[in-house]
């Protein structure tokens, strides 16, 4: 009789601590599951709240003809004494300054970019026999007048300049181009929009959302770059923009301002 009532209290005391684990289960999981199902519940709901849209992408180039261009104009030198090397590139670079504001170019838009000193070796992966010395100056030229561009590279290399880098050109006010190309993809944002909602059936209601990407590149005149070796070996035997029949004819083109859109209409 009492082992019976043993067995009997085993399995009431097993019945027991099952039921208590398997309410601390579903205590914890039922939270979950019933958060899961919130959430699903409501994206699905967001889902068919959430208007409908046209979303288009649009763009616009407005090409700009430069009003401003600089230049880097210099003198490269080599002698056995550093101090000599150093001494002829400063003279040279005070005869083109000289030069240029003779025709006109204010100090404000002068200004020394490079001004180096550099031993010479005798091999390249010998760098313990020192055979001369390298003197680089470089001056920045900025051109207000772009019709005194060719007569200014003129008058560079009649005062000695062994160098002169591509001539970039610009816009002063590139504010106002960039504005009116900004305004050109607005417009054909929505014309391409509302051509799209008159073809489905339906009416642009409001901007959802809009993102803009702007851009504008530099004009670049490569003619003198290539010359540069040339003019390296032939700057000693320059001739005078005198004896010249003609000045070196640089056409100024033009570069685009691109603007672009990405606009998001709400529709019904």
């Amino acid at each position: 009789m009492r082992s019976e009532q043993r067995l009997s209290a085993v399995v009431i005391i097993v019945l027991a601590v099952a039921l208590v684990i398997t309410a601390i289960v579903w205590s914890v999981q039922t939270p979950r599951a019933t958060a899961a199902a919130v959430r699903s519940q409501t994206l699905s709901a967001a889902r068919e709240l959430a208007p409908p849209t046209i979303s288009v992408n649009a763009n616009a180039i407005v090409k700009v003809q430069p009003d401003l261009a600089y230049f880097e104009v210099g003198v490269l030198t080599q002698d056995k004494s550093a101090a000599r090397a150093q001494d002829a590139a400063d003279r040279v670079i005070a005869h083109i300054m000289i030069a240029l504001r003779r025709k006109g170019v204010s100090r404000r838009d002068l200004a020394t970019s490079v001004c180096n000193l550099r031993p010479s070796y005798a091999l390249p992966e010998d760098r313990r026999t020192i055979i001369g010395y390298h003197g680089d100056n470089f001056v920045t030229v900025n051109v207000r007048d772009l019709a005194k561009l060719g007569q200014l590279i003129d008058a560079c290399m009649a005062a000695g300049a062994t160098n002169i880098s591509d001539v970039e050109f610009r816009v002063n006010d590139i504010r106002k181009y960039r504005r009116q190309a900004r305004e050109m993809a607005a417009r054909n944002a929505r014309e391409r929009a509302k051509q799209i909602a008159d073809a489905m059936g339906v009416r642009i209601v409001r901007v959802k959302s809009i993102s803009e990407t702007t851009s504008d590149y530099p004009s670049r005149y490569g003619w003198w770059q290539s010359r540069r070796e040339s003019m390296m070996s032939q700057a000693v035997a320059y001739v005078p923009p005198q004896a010249v029949a003609e000045e070196p004819e640089i056409a100024l083109g033009t570069f685009p301002i691109t603007a672009g859109v990405s606009v998001a209409f709400e529709i019904e």
